[in-house]
């Protein structure tokens, strides 16, 4: 089964981010720190829409704290959520719950792989919406990050 892809690539806008705990985080989630105090802007392929993302350590640098707000061309948000991260040592794996505006949640898995960080989840909500998430973050520098999105073709 092909899957394509819808990237957002974010881009640094000058102004503060979430209050972001001064911690230094557990070394699992270490390599997620270029993204904290920043405040992300990416736009959608429709050059209108754009995610604003928001990350900060939170409990001690012990969980990451992902809030993101999805705003139309004028500037309304029209969709929201929120993705805590943490380090599972009973599997030793990232794991990651989502929650929306819409009262849907996925709950998923980080894993390290040459291509950046491949993202696996279930999604509890109801259908049309796809059972399964899969997608592609790559964190390139303090100033870039990609995340690829791949939707099965139904």
């Amino acid at each position: 089964m092909r899957l394509p892809s819808v990237s957002l690539a974010a881009l640094v806008l000058a102004f503060p981010a979430l209050t972001a705990e001064p911690a230094s985080p557990i070394p699992a989630l270490e390599p997620f720190a270029p993204l904290i105090g920043t405040v992300w802007v990416g736009t959608f392929p429709d050059g209108k829409t754009t995610d604003t993302q928001e990350f900060a350590w939170v409990y001690g640098g012990k969980f990451l704290r992902n809030v993101h707000r999805v705003r139309n061309a004028a500037g309304e948000v029209v969709y929201e959520g929120e993705t805590i991260y943490a380090w599972d040592p009973k599997t030793e794996t990232i794991v990651w719950w989502y929650w929306n505006a819409t009262g849907g949640f996925i709950t998923g898995t980080l894993t390290k792989t040459d291509e950046g960080w491949r993202v696996d989840g279930d999604n509890h909500a109801p259908p049309p919406q796809p059972e399964k998430v899969r997608g592609l973050l790559r964190i390139r520098s303090k100033r870039e990050w990609e995340s690829v999105q791949y939707f099965p073709e139904g």
